[in-house]
């Protein structure tokens, strides 16, 4: 049985919350990129890119809860291209 060391052990509990943090960043992309193609059909291709550039957090949760109001496709497309450019 080996023993791990402390160094080894921080590292792996450092991977774990990158991996957390990435999960919680893709599922925030998915999110939008799924409301974006419901509500405004297949078209959305070239936005959905721009919300997969987003790698922020707190940016995509705040695109998420702007992109709800959205009444167009435009609309949608210059909140991203906002936050996308933050």
């Amino acid at each position: 049985m080996e023993l791990m060391t402390s160094y080894e052990r921080r590292g792996m509990e450092k991977g774990k919350q990158e991996g957390r943090q990435e999960g919680k960043i893709e599922g925030k992309q998915d999110s939008i990129c799924t409301f974006l193609e419901a509500k405004f059909g297949s078209s959305t291709d070239v936005v959905q890119k721009q919300v997969r550039s987003i790698n922020d957090l707190p940016v995509l949760e705040e695109v998420l809860k702007k992109v709800f109001s959205a009444a167009s496709l435009e609309d949608a497309k210059k909140i991203i291209g906002k936050s996308a450019k933050i």
